[in-house]
């Protein structure tokens, strides 16, 4: 819309009788020339901004602190990783192999209370029966589930331990922390035992704060084949009493099953891995027949 000063150099000019059409464009022209201007300052007010901003957060101490720490795993000293340090933790930790490797060795309890002894290592017997002739009951049918309470509740305490030694390096680092309580949740898959801990970690540095909403740390093990091929044999000694340990070496070439009749009707099985030398033993005693039969 023109103005009044405008208006009256339009008028001007048609009683000199230059054409309306003249001032009309060269006000449109003046118009879009003043929105370039404008344009072109908002464009370069922006740029400056953007580039003080960088400038803030790479060349400053306070902005490179600020990126640290609310970049994950990031740390005051730019090589803290929060979730690493604490897999490095459970997943080099000798004492939780020790444990794991023990509750297998013993058919998936640490101190199991009905075992067969042979030399000197307990085989928990998983299926039996007192009778002759008499197939074996299963003592164990969520056999993968048992295992894997077992597993937690033996290694709950040191992946309690490495998290309170996460705390302490945080601290350290400059951080504050708060926590809820603990708590672990194994869950035996194919290849791995996935130690999962379920909890909230808030982590504070100055102005900048990251919550972390649980870990879950996957520890390779062949626990999972191991307890299939153990439950598989289980499954057919209370059908027919025995097992060809041949037969699933067949179908599964890495893993060996050994097969040891004792005198009394109880057969030893120990399940191991040839890669990882991870193993699996149990006793069985089905269809046991009495001393002296057949001679």
């Amino acid at each position: 819309m023109m103005g009044k000063f405008q208006i009256k150099r339009l008028e001007r000019g048609y009683k000199l009788g230059i054409p309306t059409s003249k001032f009309i464009n060269n006000f449109a022209v003046g118009k879009d020339m003043a929105k370039k201007g404008q344009i072109a300052i908002f464009v370069i007010i922006a740029i400056v901004i953007i580039g003080a901003a960088i400038l803030f957060f790479t060349l400053t101490d306070i902005g490179r602190e600020t990126i640290r720490s609310i970049t994950p795993g990031g740390s005051s000293s730019g090589s803290f990783d929060i979730e690493a340090e604490f897999s490095t933790c459970i997943i080099d930790n000798e004492l939780i192999d020790a444990e794991i490797r023990e509750i297998l060795m013993k058919g998936g309890r640490k101190n199991p209370d009905f075992f067969y002894m042979h030399e000197g290592n307990p085989y928990s017997y998983l299926c039996h029966t007192n009778e002759y002739y008499t197939a074996c009951v299963n003592n164990n049918p969520l056999l993968l589930q048992s295992v894997e309470m077992e597993i937690d509740k033996i290694i709950s305490p040191l992946v309690s331990d490495c998290y309170r030694d996460l705390q302490v390096k945080l601290k350290d680092q400059g951080f504050e922390t708060r926590s809820g309580d603990l708590n672990v949740v194994i869950d035996i898959t194919q290849g791995n035992i996935n130690i999962k801990t379920d909890t909230t970690l808030n982590i504070k540095k100055g102005e900048s704060s990251r919550t972390i909403d649980g870990f879950e740390i996957r520890k390779p093990s062949e626990a999972y084949q191991l307890l299939s091929v153990s439950s598989s044999i289980i499954s057919y000694e209370t059908l027919y009493g025995d097992s060809d340990p041949v037969a699933y070496m067949s179908l599964y070439p890495n893993t060996r099953v050994e097969k040891i009749k004792q005198s009394d009707g109880t057969t030893l099985y120990k399940v191991s891995d040839r890669t990882t030398l991870e193993e699996f033993n149990f006793a069985t005693r089905s269809y046991a027949m009495p001393a002296g039969y057949g001679l």
